[in-house]
This record gives structure tokens, sequence and C-alpha cells, in this order.
């Protein structure tokens, strides 16, 4: 199959070579898994503000292009992502070739054969996964790679083959949302029906099961990817969230199985959906700017929640599962986990105590992990990326 792919987009390069004389406007693709969203998202929506994309022609690969069609979004398209799309694939294949500039998250974007092409790598964050039989070379054919700082650089350089020299300290533009104005954190809290006298913890797991090639990232069968809430005990940390007058927010990983999140709601305790951010039109990364806690485990928002500078717990009932599982980029990932680490109810009962009595023994931890894995501490990313491809500049 991929081989296939490979010959269908060299002959489409050859024959783009007829059309270049008459393509009169650049082209900016972007992808992003969920479909639009994450650091590709956040780009986006910066060109839109900065009205770049009035002079460019901008295309999303998306999985249903149908279902966007009566968004109004000026000189943007979108175009098939799914490869058993035959006819619309072609079209998709078509764009990938002429594009001037690709950025994409998840999956790569572009065509090898173009060499006047930006192939930008934007990652989805910088995780502790051991993701080398993951990847492989599936990013060989980048030109760019997006990064927070040198130690990241470093991390991702070991698990994701092709990226190594091409990596640039940038910033992450999704952790431009994280410095969301008063008015449109009123506005969340409003849309989400969050009282302003309510403590919001939010509880970000990353998957173990995934929900597209039965992954299992842990060395064994488990019943839930998030251990220590269970329908035993579901009822009591909810009545002690009640007796603080504080929200917890479970958001699943988009990549989730949801077979093994069995976690249902209550009172003071919410199940957060993409779709519930899609449908209005805000990010996951400016819900998290609204929060007061956070609660992880492995994923890698994390660390970008560290430019927030407030409390992190770490669950981590299932480590030793998981080291033997997929396992760690680096050795001894607790040492870079500023924060309570839960291994059951009891300890999650005491994270909740410590946020009702504003106890937090880990800033100085925060701190110093936040200067080694972000250079740039703003909200500019988008900003320098884009001066760095000048875009916009083009005369």
């Amino acid at each position: 199959m991929r081989t296939i792919k490979k010959i269908s987009l060299f002959i489409i390069y050859l024959f783009t070579f007829f059309i270049k004389p008459f393509k009169k406007t650049k082209i900016i693709l972007f992808e992003s898994v969920p479909d639009l969203s994450d650091n590709a998202k956040a780009l986006y929506d910066y060109l839109m503000q900065k009205k770049i994309n009035k002079s460019y022609k901008i295309y999303w690969l998306v999985n249903e292009p149908k279902e966007y069609s009566s968004k109004k979004m000026d000189n943007t398209y979108f175009i098939t992502k799914k490869h058993n799309k035959k006819f619309k694939y072609i079209k998709t294949m078509f764009i990938m070739s002429i594009a001037d500039y690709c950025f994409f998250t998840h999956c790569f974007v572009g065509n090898k054969y173009n060499k006047h092409q930006v192939r930008c790598f934007l990652m989805h964050g910088t995780s502790f996964k051991n993701l080398k039989n993951v990847y492989k070379d599936f990013f060989v054919d980048v030109t760019d790679a997006i990064v927070t700082s040198k130690f990241t650089e470093e991390i991702h350089c070991q698990t994701k083959q092709g990226v190594e020299g091409k990596c640039h300290v940038l910033g992450y533009p999704r952790n431009d949302m994280l410095y969301i104005n008063q008015k449109e954190k009123n506005n969340l809290k409003r849309i989400f029906n969050l009282k302003d006298d309510k403590k919001i913890i939010l509880w970000l797991p990353t998957f173990k099961h995934s929900n597209v090639d039965n992954r299992n990232d842990l060395n064994e069968l488990t019943p839930s990817d998030v251990g220590i809430i269970s329908e035993n005990n579901l009822n009591e940390i909810n009545n002690e969230l009640e007796k603080y007058n504080i929200v917890l927010i479970l958001k699943p990983h988009p990549g989730q199985d949801m077979k093994y999140f069995n976690i249902k709601e209550n009172t003071n305790i919410k199940i957060m959906k993409d779709k519930d951010l899609i449908d209005n039109n805000y990010t996951l990364y400016q819900f998290m700017a609204v929060t007061d806690a956070l609660i992880t485990d492995f994923s890698s928002a994390y660390v970008d929640y560290l430019l927030l500078d407030k409390p992190i717990a770490f669950e981590i009932e299932n480590i030793e599962q998981y080291k033997n599982g997929i396992g760690f980029s680096i050795d001894n990932p607790l040492d870079y986990m500023p924060g309570m680490l839960m291994k059951n109810k009891d300890d999650l009962i005491k994270f909740i105590e410590s946020l009702n009595l504003n106890q937090d023994k880990y800033d100085k931890e925060r701190k110093k992990m936040k200067n080694l894995f972000h250079t740039y501490k703003d909200n500019k990313s988008s900003e320098r990326i884009i001066k760095y491809f000048k875009i916009g500049e083009e005369k």
C-alpha cells in the first residue's frame, strides 16, 4: 500500500510541473487528530486572526469534508484524509504535492519529491512514551519540526527517527491558548455551566488502549485505563468533591478505546468530550486556562500545564505495567513529574483536600521543570513560527 502511494505521489508531482506556471496563490495545508485541533488549529487560528489567510489558499485534511461544508472559514477548504475514498483522495494527493507549506501534528503530510515544500511536524506534545516502534521511519521526509526547548528536542530525537537536525525551538502554538483573557474564561465557565465559586480539577489520562489499532501500551490486560476510580469508590470520591465544592472533569484522550474508560458522571464528576469543545469553538488548552489543578499520568499535557504554575497530581497506579509495556523514553520519569504521586483512591482524596486548603508543596519543583521544558513562556509561539518560515512576507 505504501509503495503504491509513493509511486502515485511521484506521478502526481511530475504532473504538477505542467500546472505550476498557472498556480497564482500559495497553499498552506493542515492536519491534526482530532480534525481541527491541537497545534495545527492554534497556528491556523493565528493565521486567520492576522488575516494572513487572505493571501493564501488553506486546506485542511479531515475525515469527513462534508461535515465542514457549512462552516464559514475564509479561503479555507476541506479535503479527505481517508485513503479508501479513492477518487477524492486523488485530489488530496494533488494538493499534498503542490502545497507550499504543510503543517501536521500526527500523520506525515506532503510530497517528499517537492524539494521546495516545507513539511513541518508541529508535534502533539512532549511525551515520555517510548515511541520508537510506533513511528519508526514515519518522519524521515519532514523538513522541519517544532519543539519547546533543547531538552525536549533531545527527547523527540530519541523516539522519532527523521527529526534529528531539523528541530526549531519556537514553542507549541497550542500553548498560546493557555493565555486567554478573563472575558474568555468567564465565557467558558458559562458554556460548561461551571460556577465561579467552584474549583475545577481537570483529569487528562493518556490512553493505554488505542481505539485505532488495538494497541495496548501496558504489558497485560487491565479492566480500566483509569484504575483509581471505579464503580466501587465513585460515590465516595464524588462526596469528597461535593464537600469541598470542587468539580472533577475527566477528558478522555482522542485515541482512547472507551471500553477501558468505564467512569460514569455524578454531581461533581463530569466527562468532557472533544465534540463539546469543537461545537463551542473552543480548544482543550483554552479550557485548561480556567482550571485550578491538573491530574494526569504520563500524558504530555502536564508539560504544557507547567506554564500555568498550578498544582499537578500524577496517577501512577499502573506505572510498572506501562514500563514493561511500551516503556519510557527517559530514565527515571518520576524525577520529571513535579507533583503528588497517586496510587490509590486515598491519594486522590488527599490531593482534593490539599487543593481545598490551597496547599502547594511542589511550586519550586514545577518552576524548575518549567524552565527545563520551556525556553519561551509566553503566547507568541505561532508568531515565531510564522516569522521563521516568512509566511506572509512573500512578494
